[in-house]
Protein backbone atom coordinates (compact mmCIF):
# COMPACT_ATOMS: atom_id res chain seq x y z
CA UNK A 1 0.00 0.00 0.00
CA UNK A 2 1.47 3.43 -1.14
CA UNK A 3 1.44 6.48 1.36
CA UNK A 4 0.88 9.33 0.89
CA UNK A 5 2.08 12.13 3.15
CA UNK A 6 1.31 16.04 2.82
CA UNK A 7 4.56 17.99 1.74
CA UNK A 8 4.32 20.38 4.57
CA UNK A 9 4.44 17.43 6.97
CA UNK A 10 7.54 15.95 5.01
CA UNK A 11 9.12 19.24 5.25
CA UNK A 12 9.25 19.49 9.03
CA UNK A 13 10.34 16.10 9.46
CA UNK A 14 13.35 16.43 7.45
CA UNK A 15 13.59 20.37 9.31
CA UNK A 16 13.34 18.31 12.67
CA UNK A 17 16.55 15.82 11.33
CA UNK A 18 18.58 18.72 9.70
CA UNK A 19 21.47 18.42 12.56
CA UNK A 20 21.38 14.27 12.13
CA UNK A 21 23.53 13.55 8.61
CA UNK A 22 23.08 10.13 8.67
CA UNK A 23 19.20 10.09 9.39
CA UNK A 24 19.36 12.76 6.56
CA UNK A 25 20.90 10.39 4.02
CA UNK A 26 18.27 7.67 4.82
CA UNK A 27 15.05 10.45 3.98
CA UNK A 28 16.92 11.62 0.77
CA UNK A 29 16.53 7.49 -0.68
CA UNK A 30 13.06 7.59 0.15
CA UNK A 31 11.53 9.03 -2.81
CA UNK A 32 12.16 11.85 -5.16
CA UNK A 33 10.19 14.00 -3.01
CA UNK A 34 12.72 13.94 -0.61
CA UNK A 35 15.62 14.51 -2.17
CA UNK A 36 15.55 18.03 -2.54
CA UNK A 37 15.17 19.33 1.04
CA UNK A 38 17.49 16.35 2.32
CA UNK A 39 20.29 17.45 -0.20
CA UNK A 40 19.48 21.35 1.05
CA UNK A 41 20.78 20.16 4.75
CA UNK A 42 23.68 17.76 3.69
CA UNK A 43 25.10 20.01 1.45
CA UNK A 44 24.21 23.18 3.04
CA UNK A 45 28.03 23.74 3.99
CA UNK A 46 31.06 22.30 1.84
CA UNK A 47 34.24 22.39 4.03
CA UNK A 48 37.72 22.67 2.54
CA UNK A 49 40.01 20.50 4.85
CA UNK A 50 43.83 20.53 4.41
CA UNK A 51 43.74 17.05 2.85
CA UNK A 52 40.78 17.83 0.51
CA UNK A 53 41.09 20.62 -1.63
CA UNK A 54 42.49 19.21 -4.87
CA UNK A 55 39.55 16.12 -4.47
CA UNK A 56 37.13 19.02 -4.24
CA UNK A 57 38.64 21.11 -7.07
CA UNK A 58 37.82 18.18 -9.92
CA UNK A 59 34.13 17.18 -7.68
CA UNK A 60 32.60 21.09 -9.03
CA UNK A 61 34.35 21.01 -11.80
CA UNK A 62 32.28 17.36 -12.52
CA UNK A 63 29.94 17.82 -14.90
CA UNK A 64 28.20 14.83 -13.03
CA UNK A 65 28.25 16.90 -9.59
CA UNK A 66 24.28 17.52 -8.61
CA UNK A 67 24.81 19.41 -5.70
CA UNK A 68 26.29 22.84 -6.17
CA UNK A 69 22.79 24.48 -5.99
CA UNK A 70 22.01 23.62 -2.55
CA UNK A 71 25.80 24.68 -1.40
CA UNK A 72 25.08 28.14 0.66
CA UNK A 73 28.18 28.18 2.84
CA UNK A 74 31.83 27.33 2.47
CA UNK A 75 34.30 26.53 5.43
CA UNK A 76 37.61 27.04 4.71
CA UNK A 77 39.16 27.53 8.25
CA UNK A 78 41.89 25.32 7.27
CA UNK A 79 44.13 25.12 9.93
CA UNK A 80 47.78 25.18 7.63
CA UNK A 81 48.25 26.44 4.10
CA UNK A 82 51.40 25.04 2.40
CA UNK A 83 52.62 28.41 1.05
CA UNK A 84 54.15 26.10 -2.09
CA UNK A 85 50.34 24.88 -3.01
CA UNK A 86 48.29 27.17 -1.86
CA UNK A 87 48.27 29.84 -5.09
CA UNK A 88 48.26 26.62 -7.19
CA UNK A 89 44.61 25.23 -5.51
CA UNK A 90 42.62 28.43 -4.98
CA UNK A 91 43.56 29.27 -8.84
CA UNK A 92 41.94 26.04 -9.25
CA UNK A 93 39.46 25.95 -6.97
CA UNK A 94 38.38 29.82 -8.84
CA UNK A 95 36.92 27.54 -11.73
CA UNK A 96 34.66 25.18 -9.54
CA UNK A 97 33.89 27.68 -7.33
CA UNK A 98 31.91 30.31 -9.84
CA UNK A 99 29.74 27.68 -9.92
CA UNK A 100 28.58 27.56 -6.56
CA UNK A 101 25.82 30.74 -7.67
CA UNK A 102 23.61 29.72 -4.43
CA UNK A 103 26.99 30.06 -1.80
CA UNK A 104 26.43 33.38 -0.06
CA UNK A 105 28.19 33.03 3.12
CA UNK A 106 32.63 32.35 3.55
CA UNK A 107 34.13 31.18 6.73
CA UNK A 108 38.04 31.29 6.40
CA UNK A 109 41.14 31.36 8.63
CA UNK A 110 43.84 33.55 7.54
CA UNK A 111 46.83 30.90 8.07
CA UNK A 112 49.32 32.64 5.60
CA UNK A 113 50.73 36.34 5.23
CA UNK A 114 50.57 36.31 1.20
CA UNK A 115 47.89 38.49 -0.14
CA UNK A 116 48.32 37.39 -3.52
CA UNK A 117 47.23 33.46 -2.74
CA UNK A 118 44.00 35.55 -1.61
CA UNK A 119 43.47 38.12 -4.16
CA UNK A 120 44.28 36.20 -7.20
CA UNK A 121 42.36 32.99 -5.86
CA UNK A 122 39.09 32.64 -4.69
CA UNK A 123 37.54 35.11 -2.98
CA UNK A 124 38.05 37.70 -6.50
CA UNK A 125 35.26 34.86 -8.47
CA UNK A 126 33.00 34.73 -5.52
CA UNK A 127 30.48 38.05 -5.90
CA UNK A 128 27.80 36.26 -4.30
CA UNK A 129 29.43 36.33 -0.25
CA UNK A 130 27.35 38.38 1.68
CA UNK A 131 28.66 37.15 5.22
CA UNK A 132 31.95 36.59 5.57
CA UNK A 133 33.56 35.38 8.69
CA UNK A 134 37.41 35.55 9.43
CA UNK A 135 39.11 33.78 11.67
CA UNK A 136 42.89 34.36 13.42
CA UNK A 137 45.42 32.23 11.56
CA UNK A 138 49.08 31.42 12.40
CA UNK A 139 50.50 33.77 11.82
CA UNK A 140 48.56 36.95 12.74
CA UNK A 141 47.66 38.45 9.20
CA UNK A 142 48.42 42.02 9.12
CA UNK A 143 45.64 44.55 8.43
CA UNK A 144 46.37 45.83 4.89
CA UNK A 145 45.40 41.92 3.81
CA UNK A 146 42.44 41.95 6.23
CA UNK A 147 41.12 45.07 4.79
CA UNK A 148 41.87 43.46 0.93
CA UNK A 149 40.04 40.59 1.69
CA UNK A 150 36.86 42.04 2.39
CA UNK A 151 37.49 44.98 -0.01
CA UNK A 152 37.15 41.93 -2.59
CA UNK A 153 33.51 40.84 -1.50
CA UNK A 154 31.83 43.63 -3.24
CA UNK A 155 28.67 42.20 -1.75
CA UNK A 156 29.04 41.74 1.66
CA UNK A 157 26.63 42.62 3.99
CA UNK A 158 27.85 40.77 7.33
CA UNK A 159 31.56 40.87 8.83
CA UNK A 160 32.35 38.61 11.39
CA UNK A 161 36.37 38.40 13.24
CA UNK A 162 37.85 36.68 15.31
CA UNK A 163 41.30 37.61 14.88
CA UNK A 164 43.77 40.90 15.94
CA UNK A 165 45.12 42.33 13.39
CA UNK A 166 48.14 44.66 13.78
CA UNK A 167 47.98 48.62 13.71
CA UNK A 168 46.32 49.89 10.46
CA UNK A 169 49.01 50.19 7.32
CA UNK A 170 48.13 54.10 5.37
CA UNK A 171 48.69 50.72 2.25
CA UNK A 172 45.02 49.66 3.31
CA UNK A 173 43.37 52.76 3.46
CA UNK A 174 42.80 53.14 -0.22
CA UNK A 175 40.84 50.08 -0.43
CA UNK A 176 37.32 51.14 -0.63
CA UNK A 177 34.34 48.85 1.72
CA UNK A 178 32.15 46.86 0.21
CA UNK A 179 28.83 49.46 -0.30
CA UNK A 180 26.32 47.00 1.10
CA UNK A 181 28.40 46.58 4.36
CA UNK A 182 25.90 47.09 7.11
CA UNK A 183 26.41 44.74 9.96
CA UNK A 184 29.91 44.38 12.15
CA UNK A 185 30.45 41.82 14.59
CA UNK A 186 33.98 41.77 16.32
CA UNK A 187 35.79 39.67 18.64
CA UNK A 188 39.39 40.11 20.15
CA UNK A 189 40.70 43.27 18.70
CA UNK A 190 40.27 43.77 14.95
CA UNK A 191 37.86 46.44 15.85
CA UNK A 192 40.41 49.52 16.26
CA UNK A 193 41.76 48.56 12.28
CA UNK A 194 38.34 48.14 10.52
CA UNK A 195 36.47 50.93 12.21
CA UNK A 196 39.41 53.22 11.40
CA UNK A 197 39.45 51.92 7.59
CA UNK A 198 35.43 52.39 7.53
CA UNK A 199 35.87 56.02 9.25
CA UNK A 200 37.77 56.83 7.21
CA UNK A 201 36.07 55.88 3.69
CA UNK A 202 33.16 57.48 5.38
CA UNK A 203 31.08 54.27 5.49
CA UNK A 204 30.35 54.30 8.92
CA UNK A 205 26.82 55.85 8.36
CA UNK A 206 25.42 53.21 6.63
CA UNK A 207 26.07 49.96 9.20
CA UNK A 208 23.55 49.28 11.79
CA UNK A 209 24.05 46.87 13.21
CA UNK A 210 27.57 46.16 15.68
CA UNK A 211 28.79 43.88 18.18
CA UNK A 212 31.64 44.72 20.26
CA UNK A 213 34.28 42.37 22.44
CA UNK A 214 35.72 43.98 25.44
CA UNK A 215 37.88 46.90 25.03
CA UNK A 216 41.34 46.52 25.19
CA UNK A 217 43.88 49.80 26.47
CA UNK A 218 44.29 52.35 24.04
CA UNK A 219 40.59 51.38 21.64
CA UNK A 220 38.37 53.42 23.69
CA UNK A 221 39.11 56.69 21.48
CA UNK A 222 38.84 54.50 18.90
CA UNK A 223 35.34 52.89 18.88
CA UNK A 224 33.83 56.26 20.61
CA UNK A 225 34.72 57.98 17.17
CA UNK A 226 33.20 55.55 15.50
CA UNK A 227 30.31 55.13 17.07
CA UNK A 228 29.84 58.92 17.00
CA UNK A 229 30.03 58.82 13.05
CA UNK A 230 27.44 55.64 12.71
CA UNK A 231 24.59 58.05 14.82
CA UNK A 232 20.98 57.83 14.32
CA UNK A 233 21.81 54.61 11.71
CA UNK A 234 22.38 52.16 14.34
CA UNK A 235 19.73 49.71 14.98
CA UNK A 236 21.61 46.90 16.96
CA UNK A 237 23.91 47.10 19.48
CA UNK A 238 26.26 44.51 21.32
CA UNK A 239 28.67 45.62 24.26
CA UNK A 240 30.27 43.61 26.70
CA UNK A 241 32.07 44.57 30.13
CA UNK A 242 35.04 42.85 32.06
CA UNK A 243 35.83 43.65 35.61
CA UNK A 244 36.68 47.33 37.15
CA UNK A 245 39.40 46.88 34.63
CA UNK A 246 36.55 48.55 32.00
CA UNK A 247 35.31 51.50 34.26
CA UNK A 248 36.84 53.91 31.20
CA UNK A 249 35.43 51.88 28.53
CA UNK A 250 31.44 52.69 29.85
CA UNK A 251 32.46 56.25 29.04
CA UNK A 252 32.84 55.04 25.11
CA UNK A 253 28.94 54.52 24.60
CA UNK A 254 27.13 57.10 24.64
CA UNK A 255 23.58 56.12 23.64
CA UNK A 256 21.88 59.44 23.41
CA UNK A 257 23.67 59.32 20.03
CA UNK A 258 21.19 55.94 18.78
CA UNK A 259 17.69 57.15 19.22
CA UNK A 260 16.70 54.44 16.61
CA UNK A 261 18.28 51.76 18.38
CA UNK A 262 16.10 49.14 18.16
CA UNK A 263 17.92 45.65 20.30
CA UNK A 264 20.21 46.59 23.25
CA UNK A 265 22.25 43.81 24.27
CA UNK A 266 24.80 44.50 27.36
CA UNK A 267 26.78 41.82 28.80
CA UNK A 268 28.53 42.22 32.07
CA UNK A 269 30.69 39.94 32.98
CA UNK A 270 32.80 40.56 36.31
CA UNK A 271 35.45 38.95 37.80
CA UNK A 272 33.96 38.87 41.05
CA UNK A 273 30.91 38.85 42.34
CA UNK A 274 28.22 41.69 41.26
CA UNK A 275 28.93 45.06 43.18
CA UNK A 276 27.23 48.59 43.78
CA UNK A 277 29.74 50.31 41.75
CA UNK A 278 29.03 48.23 38.51
CA UNK A 279 25.33 47.94 38.73
CA UNK A 280 25.05 52.00 39.41
CA UNK A 281 26.74 52.22 36.10
CA UNK A 282 24.48 49.69 34.35
CA UNK A 283 21.75 52.01 35.49
CA UNK A 284 23.35 54.66 34.03
CA UNK A 285 23.98 53.19 30.94
CA UNK A 286 20.37 52.30 30.18
CA UNK A 287 19.22 55.64 31.59
CA UNK A 288 21.57 57.68 28.88
CA UNK A 289 19.07 56.59 26.41
CA UNK A 290 16.60 58.97 25.33
CA UNK A 291 13.49 58.86 26.12
CA UNK A 292 11.17 58.31 23.02
CA UNK A 293 13.44 55.66 21.73
CA UNK A 294 12.24 52.78 18.80
CA UNK A 295 13.80 50.41 21.59
CA UNK A 296 11.83 47.07 21.08
CA UNK A 297 14.15 44.32 23.17
CA UNK A 298 16.78 44.61 25.41
CA UNK A 299 18.57 42.06 26.77
CA UNK A 300 21.03 42.32 30.26
CA UNK A 301 23.62 39.47 31.11
CA UNK A 302 25.49 39.68 34.88
CA UNK A 303 24.98 38.63 38.08
CA UNK A 304 21.80 39.37 39.49
CA UNK A 305 22.07 37.58 42.58
CA UNK A 306 23.87 40.89 44.09
CA UNK A 307 21.32 41.77 47.49
CA UNK A 308 22.74 44.96 45.89
CA UNK A 309 21.50 45.47 42.54
CA UNK A 310 18.24 47.97 42.73
CA UNK A 311 15.75 46.40 40.65
CA UNK A 312 13.10 49.63 41.49
CA UNK A 313 15.84 51.75 39.55
CA UNK A 314 15.60 49.34 36.55
CA UNK A 315 12.27 49.81 36.63
CA UNK A 316 11.82 53.24 36.67
CA UNK A 317 14.34 53.18 33.25
CA UNK A 318 12.31 50.84 31.80
CA UNK A 319 8.54 52.41 31.82
CA UNK A 320 6.41 52.81 29.22
CA UNK A 321 6.68 57.14 29.31
CA UNK A 322 10.04 56.54 28.28
CA UNK A 323 10.00 53.55 25.97
CA UNK A 324 6.78 52.82 24.50
CA UNK A 325 7.99 50.41 22.00
CA UNK A 326 9.90 48.35 24.51
CA UNK A 327 8.19 44.66 24.01
CA UNK A 328 10.18 42.34 25.48
CA UNK A 329 13.76 42.94 28.17
CA UNK A 330 15.40 39.62 28.78
CA UNK A 331 17.53 39.11 31.72
CA UNK A 332 20.45 37.02 31.88
CA UNK A 333 21.84 35.39 34.98
CA UNK A 334 25.29 33.57 35.12
CA UNK A 335 24.58 31.78 38.25
CA UNK A 336 21.24 29.36 38.70
CA UNK A 337 20.64 30.71 41.78
CA UNK A 338 17.31 30.45 43.49
CA UNK A 339 18.12 34.04 44.47
CA UNK A 340 17.99 35.21 41.21
CA UNK A 341 14.15 33.47 40.78
CA UNK A 342 12.82 34.93 43.77
CA UNK A 343 14.10 38.62 42.28
CA UNK A 344 12.99 37.82 39.09
CA UNK A 345 9.82 36.56 40.41
CA UNK A 346 8.50 39.31 42.83
CA UNK A 347 9.85 42.00 39.56
CA UNK A 348 7.43 40.97 37.77
CA UNK A 349 4.87 41.00 40.68
CA UNK A 350 5.32 44.82 40.35
CA UNK A 351 3.55 47.19 37.68
CA UNK A 352 6.45 46.47 35.02
CA UNK A 353 3.89 43.90 33.53
CA UNK A 354 1.77 47.06 33.03
CA UNK A 355 4.39 47.70 30.42
CA UNK A 356 3.95 44.56 27.76
CA UNK A 357 7.36 43.69 28.92
CA UNK A 358 8.22 39.95 29.05
CA UNK A 359 10.96 38.73 30.50
CA UNK A 360 12.33 35.09 30.91
CA UNK A 361 15.64 33.89 31.66
CA UNK A 362 18.65 32.14 30.13
CA UNK A 363 19.08 28.14 29.76
CA UNK A 364 17.18 27.74 32.89
CA UNK A 365 14.82 24.49 33.13
CA UNK A 366 13.93 25.48 36.93
CA UNK A 367 11.84 28.43 36.19
CA UNK A 368 10.40 30.18 33.21
CA UNK A 369 9.88 33.64 34.03
CA UNK A 370 7.85 34.49 30.94
CA UNK A 371 5.29 31.61 32.60
CA UNK A 372 5.71 33.38 35.95
CA UNK A 373 5.02 37.12 34.08
CA UNK A 374 1.31 34.83 32.19
CA UNK A 375 0.46 33.19 36.13
CA UNK A 376 0.71 36.77 37.75
CA UNK A 377 -1.28 38.09 35.23
CA UNK A 378 -3.92 35.41 35.90
CA UNK A 379 -3.91 36.22 39.90
CA UNK A 380 -4.37 39.84 39.25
Amino acid sequence: MTIHLPQELVDEIIDHLSGDSDSLTACSLVCRAWVSRTRSYLFETCTLASYNPFRFCDLLQSPGCTFLQHVRRIDASRSYWDPADSLLCLNRLAAGLCRLTHACALEMALCINKPAIFSTGSLAVLPHITVLTLRRGSPPCSSALLIDIISLCSSLQELHTILGPDTMSPSSISAMPPPGLRSLTFHATSSPAILTWLNAAGHLPNVDSITLPILQPGEAPTVRAALQQVGCALRHLQVTFHGKSDIDAWTVYDLSLHPNLRTLVINYLPHVSFEEWSHIRLIALITSLVAGPALESLTIHFDATASTFDWEALEVSLSLARFPRLRKVRIKCKYNDARFSLKIVSWLLVPIIDFNVTVSTFDWGALDCAEALQNSRACN
